[in-house]
């Protein structure tokens, strides 16, 4: 567990319902970009990915540039930041207008490029206005319906692709920056809450309700499945989030469970080489409603609808913190700065709530524990031997 945790909650503009960081070379800080908005509506709440620098010794948020959307348009609901080499890529989940989905025209996946910065727009004075350009966009919400959206975009950890899922059951894969088709794109029955790839990029994992598959990459075939997921008293639960480890932790799959009787969560965790699982947990008594791992695979981080933020050991699964009343509405979306130092948490109640960890746990982990009590059981058994020859 971790000891005494410094934490922040800080009001925007909008209901907040994506989040992602992002290294910012030229600082010793971090940039945090939230996504949300109010919807096409005549409210005055706007539509944007607003950028910031985040200060991690005080958990301050310095607005940092905006990419700001029609009033006609949807939220931002899913968001993702794609570093290579020089450039900085934003990939934002919007739905365009009502009359353009209606015509088939909805360019909903779209792809920004930080271009330069503003000297003229100066908001501190160490802290200057990004400046965004709209690069490409394409549609992977093909219904009429303005209810569907795109849930998903998650990039792999090269940066050379991009995964997308929506609420009426499309999954593309996608090259990038080019965003032309890396495979052909799948229908699912379901709406797809979660994917992610591993850390070498050969499969890539999605959750439905009432699937999960891991599909290889080079050739598309289904490497693991499970579907209708249940306790083992047979209580019938649904998927809701998906991650592959990294670094120590690359070999595991992890899962987020509910129970559809809404009374309690768990996380399970999978080996990648037998698709045997190693353990499971649970985390609460309420569903999960957001997800995230650290980048290197440490920790994992889950909002629950009791409005709380529980952060996990990724090696046992163990509660290592948990933040209650971090929100007043649910949780909608929780990221890991890239150092895995500061998580924060969005929600529909126009908040970002920041929390500063410790980079790693005080306490060894459960193998090196292990060891210490086998190498001093070892000593204690040599100590009384050469008691007992000297007797």
């Amino acid at each position: 567990m971790f000891g005494s945790m410094t934490k922040k909650s800080t009001p925007v503009d909008f209901p907040v319902f994506s989040l992602a960081f992002a290294d910012d070379d030229s600082t010793t800080r971090c940039k945090l970009y939230v996504g949300g908005g109010g919807g096409p509506n005549k409210s005055g709440v706007k539509n944007a990915v607003v950028v910031y620098d985040v200060d991690p010794s005080e958990l301050e948020l310095r607005q940092a540039g905006d990419i700001q959307f029609s009033k006609q348009d949807d939220a931002c609901m899913s968001l993702d930041v794609v570093r290579q080499e020089d450039k900085t890529f934003v990939v934002a989940g919007v739905n365009a207008s009502q009359e353009l989905i209606q015509a088939g025209d909805n360019k909903n996946f779209r792809l920004y490029t930080r271009t330069a910065t503003d000297p003229d727009k100066t908001i501190t004075q160490d802290t200057k206005t990004a400046v965004f350009e709209l690069v490409n966009s394409v549609q992977t919400v093909t219904g009429k319906k303005a209810e569907h959206y795109q849930r998903v975009a998650r990039s792999s950890s090269d940066g050379s692709m991009l995964v997308t899922g929506t609420t009426d059951g499309k999954l593309h894969l996608w090259k990038f920056p080019s965003l032309t088709e890396h495979r052909p794109s799948m229908t699912i029955n379901e709406e797809i809450f979660d994917a992610d790839f591993d850390s070498k990029s050969k499969w890539l994992v999605f959750v439905t309700p009432k699937q999960c598959q891991v599909i290889s990459i080079e050739d598309g075939k289904v490497a693991f499945q499970i579907s209708n997921p249940a306790t083992s008293s047979g209580s019938p639960c649904e998927f809701r989030g998906c991650r592959f480890g990294r670094q120590d932790t690359a070999k595991y799959l992890y899962l987020i469970i509910n129970e559809k009787s809404r009374k309690k969560s768990f996380v399970g965790q999978w080996r990648t080489d037998t698709w045997e699982m190693v353990r499971k947990r649970q985390i609460g008594k309420k569903p999960v409603t957001a997800f995230t791992m650290s980048p290197d695979g440490e920790k994992m981080a889950v909002g629950i609808s009791d409005l709380s933020v529980v952060v996990l050991s990724a090696n046992s699964l163990n509660v290592q913190c948990r933040v209650l009343n971090a929100h007043s509405f649910p949780v909608t979306s929780v990221a890991f700065s890239p150092d895995g130092g500061v998580l924060a948490s969005g929600s529909a109640d126009s908040s970002v709530h920041l929390v500063l960890l410790p980079k790693r746990s005080s306490l060894p982990s459960a193998p090196t524990m292990a060891l210490m009590v086998i190498l001093l059981l070892i000593l204690f058994v040599l100590l009384y031997i050469r008691e007992a020859q000297e007797l």
